[in-house]
């Protein structure tokens, strides 16, 4: 399920020049893994366009590691613990204009 699911994505990213998806996309020691465990029978979707009801979660997802820390346990959300990172393009700091727009404004 993981190879079908993430790994084509890492890979596609990481080709574009997203170096930290090099290590995402695969369950193995020193890579960097989001595991969720569930029951897709048990899963209720709760969310929905009606005002006032926009981010209500999702039930019947029990358990959740985050890069090796559990946040959901036993259905229940450790919100003290945020162990997740942005993925940020290698060039981001030092990027180049991307139209001659902000090319002429650099000059």
């Amino acid at each position: 399920m993981v190879y079908n699911t993430s790994y084509p994505a890492a890979n596609f990213y990481s080709k574009l020049g997203l170096n930290a998806m090099q290590e995402r996309g695969r369950m193995q020691e020193g890579m960097v893994a989001d595991i969720i465990i569930f029951n897709p029978e048990t899963i209720i979707e709760h969310t929905s366009f009606k005002t006032g009801e926009q981010g209500l979660p999702t039930s019947g997802i029990p358990y959740v590691n985050v890069k090796g820390k559990v946040v959901v346990d036993d259905s229940i959300v450790d919100l003290k613990i945020k162990p997740g990172q942005p993925i940020r393009s290698s060039n981001e700091a030092g990027r180049k204009p991307q139209n001659h727009h902000e090319r002429r404004r650099n000059l």
